[in-house]
């Protein structure tokens, strides 16, 4: 009989850098800052290969990613493999101390709640594309879609950046990379109600230049910079 879980009615929040090693107060603590990510090398490579037409070498570069990321036969789904679960065997999970890991999260994650309608299962997944940039997941083309991504290019740029979302969740700030590939304005647009008016081409792509940095320029006989001069070290659309 095939089970579905119930629709979701609460927002699932973040815990992938959760350590339950660490002593922080009710054991919420967190690992250091991520430095650097085998995945991403992997979609920057892929990245990098699609820049140059090269689309065959970016699709093994994201399959390896994706059979690093997909189920394997006989994994429960619910189950917390990750930094939380050290707290088991913290001495803060001790006497009424208990209930924060209890109450935070039983080894379970919100996996099925967070996709309602999908069979509970321990079946293997697969996450390998078999073309590229044809024929993507229906999910992937919803965006593709949305965005307007016609050309090989603009489909497969955009998937990666739509993995890069599944596989870096949380980590770092997502304006440099869209800044970076060119995409920050048709993502707004499509996905950020809030900037979706206001955001401007030729100008949100970069960042202002700190006024106190301009001002302490000198020019090459030690004199001051003039307002003009000023003016052309500031980015465009910013004063």
């Amino acid at each position: 009989m095939l089970q579905v879980q119930p629709i979701c009615n609460f927002f699932a929040g973040i815990n992938k850098t959760d350590d339950g090693s660490r002593f922080a107060e009710k054991g919420d603590a967190h690992r250091d800052v991520t430095m650097a990510r085998l995945a991403e090398t992997y979609l920057l490579r892929a990245e990098c290969y699609v820049r140059l037409g090269q689309y065959s070498n970016a699709m093994t570069d994201i399959n390896t990613v994706g059979t690093r990321g997909q189920w394997k036969q006989g994994e429960n789904r619910s189950y917390y493999v990750d930094g939380p679960v050290a707290f088991e065997n913290n001495d803060l999970n001790t006497g009424c101390a208990a209930t924060n890991y209890i109450n935070s999260n039983l080894n379970m994650n919100t996996y099925y709640l967070s996709n309602p309608n999908v069979a509970v299962t321990t079946d293997a997944s697969d996450l390998q594309l078999t073309s590229f940039p044809a024929d993507l997941p229906d999910e992937d083309e919803d965006i593709l879609t949305k965005i307007g991504a016609g050309t090989d290019y603009e489909r497969a740029l955009h998937f990666i950046l739509n993995e890069r979302t599944r596989e870096l969740l949380g980590e770092w700030q997502r304006w440099e990379t869209l800044s970076r590939t060119g995409t920050l304005i048709s993502r707004a647009k499509a996905f950020n109600p809030e900037a979706a008016t206001s955001i401007t081409v030729n100008k949100h792509e970069l960042r202002p230049i700190p006024q106190s940095f301009i001002d302490g320029l000198l020019n090459d006989d030690g004199s001051n910079l003039s307002d003009s001069q000023k003016a052309a070290w500031q980015n465009p659309g910013y004063n």
